[in-house]
Parts: structure tokens; C-alpha cells; sequence
């Protein structure tokens, strides 16, 4: 079933203009009718909404830092820089 949301929401207005007029009538019953009402047509809404194709958009994978990073010593630094690298020819 296809409803425009526009006609529910239409609905959805009437019956809390309904309700109004009975809260003012001061009819209890009235009131709790109306509100049953709107509730099924915002059941209805939810229903329509979930059924409704969303684009899906790929989100770009995200690199997070490294918590466990370590950093070199100066003294380690030093020593490798005395030993030498292997690129040194």
C-alpha cells in the first residue's frame, strides 16, 4: 500500500481538530477515539516511512590514530645513528 504522507498528515489533522471539538464537548469517549485515531495513522506513517528506499551512500573508510605509538629514545637515536644504516654505502 502506497499513501502519500501528505494525505496522512491531512488525516492526521482532521482527527486532532476532532479531538478538540470533543475535549471542549468534553466527551471523554470522543476524545480517546480521535486519539486512537492519530495514533493509527502515525503507525501507518512509520510503516510507510521504513518502506521507502533510502539511497545508500558509502561512507569513505576512516583511519584512526594508533593509541600505542612509541616513540624512540634519544639514547636508541643515537646508537643507530654511531651503527650506521643500511642505506649508508
Amino acid at each position: 500500500m502506497n499513501i502519500p504522507v501528505q494525505d496522512i498528515i491531512t488525516k492526521v489533522e482532521q482527527q486532532l481538530n476532532e479531538m478538540k471539538s470533543e475535549v471542549a464537548r468534553g466527551n471523554e469517549r470522543g476524545v480517546q477515539e480521535a486519539a486512537m485515531l492519530i495514533k493509527a495513522y502515525c503507525e501507518l506513517l512509520d510503516k510507510e516511512s521504513t518502506t521507502v528506499e533510502k539511497p545508500i551512500v558509502p561512507q569513505e573508510p576512516r583511519i584512526l590514530p594508533n593509541a600505542n605509538v612509541t616513540t624512540p629514545s634519544t639514547s636508541s637515536l643515537n646508537r643507530t645513528k654511531d651503527e650506521g644504516s643500511l642505506l649508508d654505502f
